[in-house]
């Protein structure tokens, strides 16, 4: 029980999902170009900054624990606080992970000489308290709040290796521009995926979050609405998608497109359109997760133009 209830303090299956993010477009977006005494940060750097990236996250989660204390308080599955963790104990808690990583940011941006780069910890910091104290109310906008923090996530290799990639940029310009191009549909592909869902889980939700007057886009816009919400961000992404596989050359190449992200996507827009209640959702969200997974392993390993 204690193991579980960590798990659901911290999200403990996303944050295994933030390092498997990670590591996977370091290892086809960077180490495949360079030798490791040519990169910008050192590997101990490079586990530092993941480390910094995973207080945010954690941070974020237990955050969010405390300010749904009283949704939670609904569905005694969800009760983290204070059935397992004391409130006084949750803030500390989040207080010890936000200076663990505000010390981490500082000793980065100070050993790597990107000074300027600090500014993005306190930015993600108060994104993220932002959101879990008053956005997750405010219809579509807390939502799509998630989702750029989502895409940042993604960001985060390219960006401290990017004077590395403005190497390769002029030492190999049609490696580069593969690159620029899987980064850029991963980071679409990161947004839009994760908006459609988060959505998705606001309707999931629309009962608890009704008892406390939680304004969420499912009951700012209603259901139905919501539901056709998603279905347009869904709809998008799949244009998007469509774009890439009419520019992808080979047999190979577009039967793996099409098993990979061409039929999950196709499929769950189907389910979108036919999801009516509540386990519908939930399972919706679910197969989203899973496909985001899937696309990340995609566009990192095989989406070449």
């Amino acid at each position: 029980m204690v193991i579980h209830a960590w798990s659901r303090m911290l999200r403990l299956p996303n944050l295994i999902m933030i390092i498997f993010i990670q590591l996977i477009i370091y290892a086809y977006f960077i180490h495949p170009y360079f030798l490791s005494e040519e990169l910008a940060l050192s590997k101990f750097q490079c586990m530092l900054t993941l480390f910094t990236l995973l207080c945010i996250a954690a941070s974020g989660y237990v955050l969010n624990n405390i300010y749904d204390i009283d949704i939670d308080s609904l569905d005694e599955t969800k009760r983290i606080i204070p059935n397992y963790f004391s409130l006084r104990f949750s803030w500390i808690f989040y207080s010890a992970l936000v200076i663990i990583g505000f010390l981490c940011a500082i000793y980065l941006s100070y050993s790597s000489g990107f000074f300027k780069s600090f500014i993005i910890y306190p930015i993600a910091i108060l994104s993220l308290w932002l959101y879990s104290f008053k956005l997750k109310c405010f219809p579509l906008i807390g939502n799509l709040l998630v989702s750029i923090l989502t895409g940042s996530v993604i960001a985060i290799i390219p960006y401290v290796f990017w004077d590395n990639l403005q190497e390769l940029r002029l030492s190999d310009y049609n490696s580069w521009a593969e690159l620029m191009y899987r980064f850029i549909m991963l980071f679409i592909f990161a947004i839009l995926s994760n908006l459609a869902r988060e959505i998705i889980k606001d309707i999931e939700d629309v009962d608890s979050d009704r008892t406390f007057s939680c304004n969420s886009t499912a009951n700012y816009f209603g259901i139905k609405k919501s539901n056709f919400i998603a279905l347009n961000v869904w709809l998008a992404l799949l244009i998007i998608c469509g774009s890439a596989f009419w520019f992808t050359e080979g047999l190979l190449p577009r039967l793996l497109f099409l098993l990979i992200i061409g039929i999950p996507a196709l499929s769950i827009f189907i389910l979108i359109t036919k999801a009516e209640e509540k386990n519908h959702f939930f399972r919706l969200s679910l197969y989203i997760k899973i496909f985001m997974i899937l696309g990340t392993f995609y566009w990192s390993v095989m989406g070449e133009s």
